[in-house]
């Protein structure tokens, strides 16, 4: 076979190897876009109205040991904790204005030592249960100011030089009373803290 022949053989080869990697990529594109629009549908068939709710999706190094608030240690937790569990005043992050939660109004006796809550109307829990009076009078007095439980946020509600805590009772069916020892203004602020389910947790 001459040389002429040999390298007219071999392009003809070449030649039928693109075409054929060609028709192939073209076929890649026409399946890919064919299964990219088969899994939109698919999608749509499945999709429900709770699908367009706002998700969000927070990375974290490991996960909780529990879920109890103020047992857990993780520092990730309060993270991702805070999200779960709601208060009975917030504080708005761009005003550093004090707003409702839980609570929906309060009041500050005029001797600063006395601050009592109402809770607004037909609270729940996620579970469906109410969320009450009493789960806050829990929170404080049977989680918060016991000191049998270990838990840093106790610190927080520490007035005055002796460091004393409040006292917190229930005084009607949406009425909670925090009293201080002393007048402290920041008092109120603090007690924006996670409240806790006391018919999960009472025991």
């Amino acid at each position: 076979m001459s040389w002429h022949s040999l390298n007219t053989r071999l392009q003809g080869n070449r030649l039928w190897r693109l075409l054929l990697l060609g028709l192939t990529m073209f076929g890649l594109v026409v399946v890919t876009a064919s299964c990219s629009n088969l899994d939109r549908l698919r999608l749509e068939n499945f999709r429900v109205e709770s699908a367009d709710v706002p998700t969000l999706v927070s990375p974290v190094v490991g996960e909780p040991k529990t879920f109890n608030y103020y047992l857990s240690n993780e520092s990730f937790s309060s993270d991702v904790l805070g999200l779960l569990y709601q208060v009975l005043i917030r504080i708005n992050q761009v005003s550093s204005e004090i707003e409702p939660a839980l609570a929906e109004s309060w009041e500050v006796s005029e001797d600063g030592q006395t601050i009592v809550f109402l809770l607004k109307n037909n609270l729940q829990w996620s579970d469906g249960e109410p969320l009450t009076v009493d789960d806050v009078v829990f929170t404080f007095n049977d989680i918060l100011l016991n000191e049998a439980i270990t838990t840093d946020t106790r610190d927080v509600l520490r007035v005055g030089a002796e460091g004393k805590l409040p006292t917190v009772r229930k005084i009607g069916d949406r009425q909670i009373e925090f009293k201080i020892p002393e007048p402290f203004a920041p008092f109120l602020r603090v007690t924006g803290v996670a409240i806790m389910p006391q018919h999960s947790l009472g025991e």
